[in-house]
């Protein structure tokens, strides 16, 4: 989950716009949604082919709340950039 997380701040780096802004990308929300299901798919569905264990949900949202600071912290530094 940290390179989903952090596919918004490469979108973003060297940009004075936010990393949820999406004007200007408007391919951007599908291929994210690609991305997450294919992640969600390998984990549960992949079994031995990728050595993993599928996910309860309560697990999948501790992964995304514990990796969503990637995301944050981008935000927060383009945000006092942009005040600056």
């Amino acid at each position: 989950m940290l390179q989903f997380w952090n596919m918004f701040n490469a979108r973003a780096y060297a940009s004075k716009q936010s990393a949820l802004s999406f004007k200007q990308c408007k391919g951007f929300g599908l291929i994210l949604l690609l991305i997450l299901l294919g992640q969600i798919m390998i984990v549960e569905l992949g079994g031995e082919m990728f050595s993993v264990t599928p996910l309860h949900p309560i697990d999948w949202l501790i992964l995304t709340v514990a990796t969503s600071p990637v995301l944050l912290i981008g935000e927060i530094i383009r945000f006092i950039k942009r005040k600056l």
